[in-house]
């Protein structure tokens, strides 16, 4: 469930070396380019000299404490970890290292450099795990995730929270729907639908697409997290989402898609069964962020033919992206 957003960097770069604790999830991450800047980064960071007294004492720790000392974030924003959960079951070890412990990381560096700082913890709607027709879970509901991937965004949430109840530090977790827009990494279910269909090649679309998601613009993500920088309440849990009236199924996604680029559904290429941890429905009740004033500005229908229009214009951006070790990455 990515967003798009800036994060700041430190005059000598090392602020890159903390990307996997507290990166905003933007569609330009993936995992074999961030492997290639592990290194670079830490070969910088080895330099960097800075007394850390945190528990468990880490090049990560070590970098968060830095930047947070240079910038005294007021609010400090985290995002915490992977986009999605492709190949979770390969990846669990990463999803709980950069969520779980990424989410300590920041959360203690924020505690030791600027306590009162407003600290947002970007969650998903993914921990609520499978919802059944037609129920909403609102933010006190029992929390179910369904892969290694949920799990360990509940871990990150729990732990945030901990820290508002155990440092009285200004805590607020928030836990968003499918976001879209333009710049998502083509991993993501609606920019590898675009592209593919923008050079005539097949859409995989798995058991038939009954699956439902509730889809964002980012832009109408970003404001929601603005105002609870701004209006929430410390120690509260605040969902996100469109709540799509009717709800909508990956095969009218798709449809919808193909609408947008001009192409035929004889692209539709059916794939039999669903990943591990798969869901089949995703929703959240919306009334708390929505008493606070908020409202998503753009429905779905408009808000594809944007993004499609986008990927149209900007081709130099993702083919690039769509070769090489990307088809390695895809075809897992």
């Amino acid at each position: 469930m990515p967003v798009h957003g800036i994060e700041p960097e430190a005059p000598d770069g090392t602020g890159e070396g903390v990307e996997r604790a507290a990166h905003v999830e933007r569609g330009d991450r993936h995992e074999h380019a961030y492997r290639r800047r592990k290194a670079q980064h830490e070969r910088k960071a080895s330099s960097t000299r800075c007394s850390v007294s945190t528990e468990t004492s880490s090049p990560n720790s070590t970098r968060a404490l830095a930047i947070s000392r240079t910038y005294r974030p007021l609010p400090a924003t985290a995002t915490l970890g992977d986009a999605g959960t492709s190949s979770t079951k390969a990846r669990a070890g990463e999803f709980i290292d950069t969520n779980v412990y990424g989410a300590y990381v920041m959360l203690e560096a924020t505690r030791q450099v600027n306590r009162g700082a407003r600290f947002l913890q970007v969650g998903t709607d993914e921990v609520y795990g499978d919802v059944p027709f037609p129920e909403f879970p609102n933010e006190q509901a029992m929390l179910a995730p369904s892969s290694p991937y949920s799990a360990a965004k509940a871990g990150a949430d729990h732990i945030a929270l901990a820290f508002h109840r155990t440092h009285q530090m200004d805590v607020i977790v928030s836990r968003c729907t499918n976001n879209y827009g333009p710049n998502q990494y083509p991993e993501k279910v609606i920019p590898v639908f675009v592209t593919n269909a923008l050079d005539g090649e097949p859409l995989p679309l798995y058991d038939g697409g009954t699956q439902v998601r509730d889809w964002l613009r980012v832009e109408d993500h970003c404001r929601a997290l603005l105002l609870l920088l701004r209006r929430g309440v410390a120690g509260e849990i605040y969902n996100i989402g469109a709540n799509q009236t009717p709800e909508v199924t990956n095969r009218e996604l798709t449809r919808l898609i193909l609408d947008c680029t001009g192409r035929p559904e004889t692209l539709i290429r059916p794939v039999t069964g669903l990943r591990p941890g798969h869901d089949h429905r995703y929703a959240v009740d919306t009334a708390k962020v929505r008493a606070l004033g908020w409202r998503p500005a753009e429905d779905l229908a408009a808000g594809i033919a944007r993004t499609v229009a986008w990927y149209r214009e900007n081709r130099a951006w993702w083919e690039p992206i769509k070769s090489g070790e990307y088809r390695d990455y895809y075809q897992k």
